[in-house]
């Protein structure tokens, strides 16, 4: 929904959107991250992503997934 709202609003400030997760698959909301990362991959509105809120044993993994 927020990439819709960039888009639809042709917004051309640097953009970016952070994630929670309690597994290091899934954000906060149930979402999982790879469907997450394919809308992310397809905006050319969103400069960075960031991860809080989230365990410190998951960063790691997540970022590796976020880099690929």
């Amino acid at each position: 929904a927020c990439i819709e709202l960039l888009d639809e609003e042709n917004i051309t400030i640097p953009s970016w959107i952070c994630f929670s997760s309690i597994d290091g698959e899934h954000a906060a909301s149930g979402e999982s991250f790879k469907d997450c990362l394919d809308i992310l991959n397809k905006s050319e509105k969103v400069n960075a992503v960031g991860i809080n809120c989230t365990p410190p044993h998951l960063i790691e993994n997540l970022i590796l997934m976020f880099r690929k």
